[in-house]
């Protein structure tokens, strides 16, 4: 029974190592469900692992995808530049990466571009002095995020392995008292 017991708790560690080595994201510009009141030209991914060179974003409104240029990875860093001239709406913000344990992880989060100087008329546009313009594009206005993000699925590896634990230290106090 103490051999069953060894072989148990082995598996256990092998299981928590392997389980929690995919790469997930652990932060975004802009943030999951964020709404981004500012300019944006630049997206920037962070995982917590190195992500492969063949690694990649995209950006999609629902109907057409958006150009993503001058991807770049920098070790767990994966950013590209985006047009500035988006329109307001929601945006998908996916990504396809190779991660340091060479497995593929797809996943998205989607943001929200809610500029006031686009519904603005024109005229009234022009008539807004500069400083105000100024600050109103480097405003992002963060909201808590009600979607599945990348980091949704990190749990579900912990919960095995503590059931598992549970299961470990059952057959541990069984076998003693034999």
């Amino acid at each position: 029974m103490k051999k069953t017991a060894s072989i148990v708790f082995l598996l256990l560690l092998l299981f928590l190592s392997v389980a929690s080595a995919h790469s997930k994201l652990v932060d975004s510009n802009p943030k999951a469900g964020a709404t981004v009141t500012g300019e944006l030209s630049q997206i920037q991914l962070t995982f917590n692992t190195p992500v492969e060179e063949t690694s990649k974003i995209s950006l999609s409104d629902g109907k057409n995808d958006i150009p993503v240029t001058d991807q770049k990875i920098d070790g767990s860093k994966l950013s590209g530049s985006i047009p500035k001239d988006l329109k307001n709406g929601t945006y998908q913000l996916s990504w396809d990466i190779i991660g340091e344990d060479s497995h593929n992880v797809k996943d998205s989060i989607s943001f929200t571009i809610d500029r006031k100087e686009q519904a603005q008329a024109p005229k009234q546009e022009e008539k807004a002095p500069a400083a105000e313009k100024k600050t109103q594009q480097h405003e992002h206005t963060e909201k808590p995020a009600p979607e599945k993000t990348g980091n949704a699925q990190s749990a579900t590896p912990w919960v095995i392995g503590g059931i598992l634990v549970i299961l470990a230290v059952i057959v541990i106090a069984l076998t003693r008292r034999k």
